[in-house]
């Protein structure tokens, strides 16, 4: 199973329509994009974290260029095992929760890519791969949560593996 999240600025066709500018749309074609071989080594230029890892975190990472989010320009992020991407700081809360709802807990800037609680500590699990690619001006910056399951202490690995990503675009800001 693979699932891809697509968030653009407000001129595409809506499916919904958030207060940020953002919007969520299944009309624009993606293309897939490997950052890991079955062997858990990284392509060409891309980065492997978060191997073997529950509910963690990376440190700040660069992007190679400006990404404006919410109005406000960021040039690192974090990532988190649990299907986030955060600005300006990092949390490793499992717990999703309904994002129009007032958080119960501190959060930093976030784009919840597939937000649950992922591990990459059981058999048959990977990691997470990141990559900037791309001329200056028209860079991405692609992040890969590769195989990984749902943490289930009842059935330990039983789960099916699921792979996502999300795409930063420079310029436009489209993610």
């Amino acid at each position: 199973i693979s699932v891809a999240l697509l968030v653009l600025p407000s001129a595409a066709s809506a499916a919904t329509v958030t207060n940020g500018g953002y919007t969520a749309t299944d009309n624009i074609p993606f293309q897939w994009e490997e950052l890991g071989t079955p062997a858990k080594i990284p392509v060409a230029g891309a980065t492997r974290v978060l191997g073997s890892n529950d509910d963690s975190f990376t440190g700040p990472i660069n992007l190679g260029f400006s990404f404006k989010f919410f109005n406000q320009a960021y040039t690192q992020l974090q990532i988190t095992s649990n299907g986030l991407l955060t600005f300006g700081g990092s949390f490793s809360n499992p717990d999703n929760t309904d994002l129009g709802q007032m958080m119960p807990f501190h959060t930093e800037p976030m784009i919840a890519v597939a937000w649950d609680d992922w591990t990459t500590t059981y058999s048959g699990t990977d990691g997470v791969y990141y990559k900037t690619q791309g001329a200056p001006g028209s860079q991405s910056f692609t992040v890969e949560w590769r195989n990984t399951k749902a943490y289930d202490t009842a059935s330990n690995s039983n789960s099916s593996p699921v792979s996502f990503e999300a795409v930063l675009y420079e310029g436009t800001n489209a993610i």
